[in-house]
């Protein structure tokens, strides 16, 4: 070091830790989607599942965030046509694995909605039950795979 430019010396270091930082930077961002494909995805890589989805068959929708390790949050939401079309009498029931199985009350607005939250893979549903006069028939089921 002896004979050496202290300042020359200073930027050298400056320049090494810049390298190093990006280094760094550039691995943890390597390792948080390895393997994965998807946004946000668990670095442990203890989940593949998709952060979103969502879907729609008749009446019922559905939404899903998260995954089976740390856990997901289901809407299931009933809504036959358009908004200002007549709407049947009909509730919605949201199922899922680890034994979710939440159910709203039958009414005849457009949007109604329930929550759930569930952990483990499977599928998540919601299926809309229309009233009639010896039960109920299903008129929409729409589902999406958490893995």
């Amino acid at each position: 070091m002896r004979g050496m430019n202290r300042r020359h010396d200073e930027v050298n270091w400056t320049t090494v830790r810049r390298v190093g930082i990006g280094v760094v930077a550039l691995a943890a961002v390597a390792t948080a989607g390895a393997g994965q494909g998807v946004a946000g995805a668990d670095p442990a890589g203890l989940e593949v599942g998709p952060h979103a989805a969502s879907g729609r068959n008749g009446c019922a929708f559905i939404s899903v965030t998260g995954g089976p390790v740390s856990g997901w949050n289901a809407r299931a939401e009933k809504g036959c046509g358009h908004p200002s079309d007549p709407q049947p009498v009909a509730h919605v029931q949201l199922t899922g694995p680890g034994r979710v199985n939440v159910n709203g009350p039958d009414d005849k607005s457009y949007g109604t909605y329930v929550v759930g939250r569930g952990y483990g893979a499977g599928q998540v549903c919601s299926s809309v039950w229309q009233k009639t006069r010896s039960g109920h028939t299903l008129i929409g089921r729409a589902c999406q795979k958490v893995y």
